[in-house]
């Protein structure tokens, strides 16, 4: 216990802190060398305010980090790379003229550690573990009794399904999106029908401003994104290696070749407008098209999409060094580094939200110092992730064991979303 605390101790520079920050990293890990990553880790998170000791000077908290990697707990090049997400030559150039300063500050600290208060943060922050574990058990527990009693040959006949003796009827879905001027999807969800009862099966549906259902006809690909005001959509499928882009008001539609792993090896998005489409696949630099003028193509490489804004595109260096504002008429500005974690910001660009995934707290920071930071804990479940924003008042989440909450930011009230397929495991949503 005593070298991770002295480590945290050479991080903040603060004892009380380094409490906390041990306490945290021994809750989830134990006195293991897993808890080790977990402290500096949780002393980079944007989202937590750590202070750094008088001599770490002018360094930031991600340099301090590496010099306290490098010179108080010798660890290596590689393995402090790793951590930081650089490459490993700039943490050689770095331990080149990196100072003991880390080593001194745990020297000048008294000898005896004593362990009672960290241990009772310790009990404390497994207890919230043990209660959320506790949640979650009972949840699952609750979904099998429920499956078997619905499984069981006693159980009585669902009503959904006919007797054998009548014609099975389709559900009744519409095949084709229509278009026309008034037409914006609210939003579109991945069809779920194991046995293809419906003909349907991994399609993806989506569920118009007027309240009707239709079927995207061929597509059934991993990925779709609608625009916020309901009237562009974008499908991408890894098998075709096809990028489809649709305007739902005029029926205009455009497909391009894109070659994109099926996990995670895509990211898009659609400009506030609706008017841009930026999107960046694997390693591959960020393409921005118009799609006034679809033929034209502007790419950034070099840079990894994080968020559309009111104001442009924002984007982060390969080396999460630099954070770039990109306008639409082809000028940037630097913004604020630490968009390096994922983070969704506010369409005026002044605020950011980040959850992370299977905890109870939503952090929202401002951007422009004009707001104040603040947690939202969600009370009756765990968080997955951030899903996108509602203006700048309002961010939406989805939840570990299934729907959506909508969050206003101003005010910290948590209401659920009221949708007919919140169960379905990918809603997208447009125009709200």
């Amino acid at each position: 216990m005593e070298p991770l605390w002295r480590t945290a101790l050479a991080l903040t520079g603060d004892p009380a802190q380094a409490h906390r920050l041990t306490a945290q990293a021994l809750a989830r890990h134990g006195d293991s060398r897993d808890a080790y990553f977990t402290l500096y880790r949780r002393f980079l998170s944007p989202f937590r305010r750590w202070r750094r000791p008088v001599v770490a000077g002018r360094r930031s908290r991600r340099e301090w980090a590496a010099a306290v990697g490098l010179r108080h707990d010798e660890w290596s090049a590689e393995n402090v790379a790793d951590l930081l997400g650089w490459r490993v030559a700039k943490v050689g150039r770095l331990a080149a003229d990196a100072s003991a300063a880390s080593a001194s500050v745990v020297e000048e600290t008294p000898q005896g550690l004593e362990t009672g208060p960290i241990r009772e943060l310790v009990e404390s922050y497994r207890k919230r573990r043990f209660a959320a574990a506790c949640a979650g058990v009972v949840g699952t527990v609750t979904a099998l009794f429920l499956a078997a009693l619905l499984l069981s040959p006693e159980a009585p006949r669902r009503a959904e399904y006919p007797p054998p003796s009548e014609p099975y009827v389709r559900p009744t879905l519409a095949r084709d999106l229509p278009t026309g001027p008034g037409v914006a999807v609210r939003y579109a969800y991945r069809l779920v029908d194991r046995y293809n009862e419906t003909g349907y099966q991994d399609s993806w549906a989506v569920v118009t401003a007027s309240g009707e259902r239709r079927v995207l006809a061929g597509l059934r690909g991993d990925l779709l994104k609608v625009s916020h005001d309901g009237r562009k959509i974008a499908h991408h499928d890894s098998e075709k290696s096809e990028l489809t882009l649709m305007d739902v008001t005029s029926g205009w539609t455009k497909r391009l070749p894109l070659q994109a792993d099926r996990f995670g090896g895509l990211t898009l998005d659609f400009s506030l407008d609706g008017r841009y489409v930026a999107f960046q696949a694997d390693e591959d630099p960020i393409a921005v098209m118009d799609l006034r003028h679809p033929e034209k193509l502007v790419t950034y490489p070099d840079e990894m999409i994080t968020s559309w804004t009111s104001r442009g595109l924002m984007t982060m260096d390969d080396d999460r060094e630099n954070g770039w504002l990109r306008r639409p008429d082809g000028s940037k500005k630097r913004i604020d580094t630490y968009l390096a974690d994922p983070v969704l910001v506010s369409s005026d660009g002044s605020m950011y939200a980040h959850a992370d995934d299977r905890e109870p707290e939503v952090y929202l920071g401002s951007l422009d110092g004009d707001g104040m930071d603040r947690t939202i804990t969600l009370k009756d479940d765990n968080v997955l992730g951030v899903e996108r924003w509602v203006g700048s008042s309002a961010v939406i989440v989805s939840m570990h064991h299934g729907g959506y909450r909508l969050i206003d930011v101003r005010t910290g009230k948590v209401r659920p979303i009221e949708i007919d397929e919140g169960g379905y495991p990918e809603v997208v949503f447009g125009k709200l």
